[in-house]
């Protein structure tokens, strides 16, 4: 009883639990837009989404993703994976347990809400995305999500 207990205050022979599980979320290799990382094993809920294109130019997205990871997980994937697909961060900031991020390319907007699923009390969470161009004044910024 004392080596279990020495080993367990030491942590050597611990076993993993949910801090090793969740170290480090994985980007999905093709996801459903090519410059908007989502972590692999989250699915895109289409009856929740929708996007926009005309002449080759994205006019606007609104996605909603859900997976399993806890939310300053899933941010800290944002936070690594948005500049590596040239998303400049420009806000980021955390209310009532509810994460949001902004990001800017060239003259597009970026909002990402991470927030718990509804009813989930399985650590479900859910990622909403939306993206407008055009918008280049600080006063349209406070109007995004």
């Amino acid at each position: 009883m004392l080596g279990v207990g020495a080993s367990g205050v030491t942590g050597c022979d611990a076993p993993p639990g949910p801090t090793t599980r969740w170290a480090q979320l994985v980007a999905n290799v093709r996801p459903f837009e090519s410059d908007i990382p989502v972590p692999t094993g989250f699915r895109i809920i289409e009856a929740a989404s929708e996007d926009y294109r005309q002449g080759g130019r994205r006019l606007f997205l609104r996605h909603r993703y859900v997976g399993a990871a806890p939310k300053i997980t899933v941010r800290t994937f944002y936070r690594d994976q948005m500049p590596l697909a040239r998303w400049t961060p420009l806000r980021d900031f955390t209310l009532r347990g509810r994460y949001t991020m902004q990001f800017q390319k060239q003259d597009e907007f970026c909002t990402l809400v991470i927030d718990d699923l509804e009813d989930s009390s399985l650590g479900t969470v859910v990622v909403d995305v939306c993206i407008a161009p055009g918008l280049n004044e600080q006063a349209d910024l406070k109007r995004l999500p």
